[in-house]
């Protein structure tokens, strides 16, 4: 992590003088580095899409502001209602919910949020992995700390889930699909994942780390995935802003998850419903700890749990599984 340390302040140092050649010597003095030093994170921002030119003789210069979701760049335009957002970015992680629940567990504050330009081991539900491509998607764990009981923690995933589609309305004027509990579809394919991790002790919540896997400029898949997996791009053909649109994403989750955890889950399951028409009258298969059901569902209760009726007519709330559907 130290390159990474000193490559970002190498590439901050040189955004404040964008397109001026900068020598060795004033970013060796500057950032207190050795010349060899000053070298390796220049090729290490490189490798990661900054375009720093090397000028013979003088030093290096920045071509033009690198499109990497710097707390620098998103940060400054949030404007916190009661989340006190902090934002720890990383070039490449193994998982974001791994340092986001380390970092919980060590005392990190609600609203911290840890950002990778890419994951080595990005993971679902159900233990599935999330390709997580260098410099494409948005990949993010947030730190959360809800008084609220833990039988309630998996309406985090409506509020997530309706904070993305929100945003991707907003920001990329682009129609997407909620399917229970928590992927966003867009063109009938996923282009969202949302993943929350609980710690609880004696009825109550210590913590919930809540990750979030957004594709947004990817332009292929791998060929296991290319048949369900979407981005933004591929849908509507334009590259977006990803510190835009992560600042929407914050900024619509924040506003949601205060009304949820003051006001109650009324207002975030209406919306969630609204835009999961899968979640009524659609014949479905739930498959759970090596068992299964099919039946049409019937909304979600209070708790966030889908209602599903069973041929006989009975109603089983399904708290946790895999959804597939047969027709809407």
């Amino acid at each position: 992590m130290l390159i990474e340390t000193s490559a970002r302040r190498l590439l901050l140092m040189m955004c404040a003088h964008e397109g001026k050649t900068l020598s060795v010597g004033e970013l060796t003095r500057g950032l207190e580095l050795d010349p060899a030093t000053l070298t390796h994170c220049a090729v290490f921002l490189q490798q990661h899409g900054v375009l720093i030119e090397s000028v013979a003789g003088p030093g290096y210069r920045l071509v033009s502001k690198p499109k990497l979701l710097l707390p620098e760049f998103v940060q400054m335009a949030l404007r916190p209602q009661g989340l006190n957002w902090k934002i720890q970015h990383y070039f490449q992680l193994g998982s974001t919910n791994d340092v986001a629940r380390e970092l919980a567990e060590g005392g990190g504050q609600e609203g911290l949020v840890v950002v990778a330009e890419e994951q080595l081991a990005g993971r679902g539900r159900l233990q599935r992995t999330w390709f997580s491509q260098r410099g494409t998607g948005i990949y993010m764990s947030l730190v959360l700390r809800p008084t609220i009981p833990p039988r309630q923690a998996p309406l985090l995933n409506l509020v997530a889930a309706v904070a993305v589609s929100r945003a991707l309305e907003s920001e990329c004027a682009l129609e997407s699909e909620i399917k229970w509990p928590n992927d966003i579809l867009t063109g009938g394919r996923k282009c969202c994942g949302i993943l929350t991790e609980m710690e609880a002790e004696s009825g109550r919540i210590r913590h919930v780390v809540l990750g979030i896997g957004l594709n947004v400029n990817q332009d292929e898949f791998p060929d296991e995935l290319a048949d369900r997996a979407s981005s933004v791009f591929l849908v509507t053909g334009c590259r977006f802003d990803r510190s835009r649109l992560l600042r929407s994403v914050l900024a619509t989750f924040e506003e949601h998850y205060l009304d949820f955890t003051r006001l109650g889950s009324r207002r975030v399951i209406e919306e969630w419903t609204s835009r999961s028409p899968s979640s009524h009258g659609c014949n479905v298969t739930v498959q759970f700890q090596g068992d299964s059901l099919t039946g049409v569902t019937d909304g979600i209760n209070p708790d966030g749990a889908l209602r599903v009726r069973l041929e006989s007519g009975t109603i089983r709330e399904v708290v946790a599984g895999d959804v597939m559907l047969w027709d809407r």
